[in-house]
């Protein structure tokens, strides 16, 4: 699937669903494979009416992968998402983020040096009824020295913790 036939649907998928419902989780801790192998943490801040709302810290390696080096960077990402539901009780939504990233950053043959950028997501969610697992799947392109790439993404799986009011 191409890159702008991704963001149409993502896209659309946005402005096609107006109506809003609060997630079903608080906060979910879970671990990111594909681009980027990292260990996640979400919270959710805003629920209802609109938007809902969250912020997830990452941290981890990015892969380089012109190289397909695994020690080119050691990150800390922190993200803020903008959930909107799709369709109707289906437990998917689709979100858009936007965030900051930073680490050191190891250039195959070269030394090694601090980096920082943005980051922004497109993507969506499930989240299971009767299990605490939530899944993901995104498209994370980053910006920012001594990295930018287009082509970041990755699946996120998540054990969605207890909260009170379950």
């Amino acid at each position: 699937m191409s890159v702008a036939r991704f963001l149409s649907i993502c896209f659309c998928l946005f402005m096609g669903f107006s109506s809003l419902s609060a997630q079903h989780y608080d906060q979910a801790i879970g671990l990111r494979g594909g681009t980027s192998f990292q260990l996640s943490y979400k919270e959710f801040f805003s629920y209802y009416p609109s938007p809902q709302m969250a912020w997830e810290v990452l941290v981890g390696v990015h892969i380089d992968e012109r190289r397909r080096s695994f020690t080119n960077g050691y990150v800390v990402e922190g993200m803020w998402y903008y959930h909107q539901d799709i369709g109707f009780n289906t437990n998917f939504s689709a979100y858009g983020a936007a965030g900051l990233h930073m680490g050191i950053y190891t250039p195959v043959g070269e030394k090694r040096r601090f980096g920082a950028g943005l980051a922004i997501a497109l993507g969506a969610e499930y989240t299971f009824n009767f299990t605490p697992v939530n899944i993901g799947l995104d498209w994370k392109p980053i910006l920012g020295s001594p990295r930018s790439s287009l082509l970041r993404g990755a699946l996120t799986i998540r054990y969605i913790l207890p909260t009170t009011w379950q």
